[in-house]
């Protein structure tokens, strides 16, 4: 599953908590592709993905 579908605005929440929960989870993890695909999304054209990040 990609990772992206874990973010906030995906799950259709306007919280950062699944947002805080998923960095501290690819973090713990060391999950190195999920981290990858985050940053690979950073200049996403979907803006709602883009912006929690930033």
């Amino acid at each position: 599953m990609s990772v992206v579908n874990l973010l906030a605005s995906q799950l259709s929440r306007n919280d950062d908590v699944p947002n805080i929960e998923l960095a501290r989870e690819l973090a713990n993890v060391e999950n190195n592709t999920g981290i990858e695909e985050i940053i690979e999304n950073l200049s996403s054209k979907d803006k709602k993905i883009q912006y929690y990040w930033f």
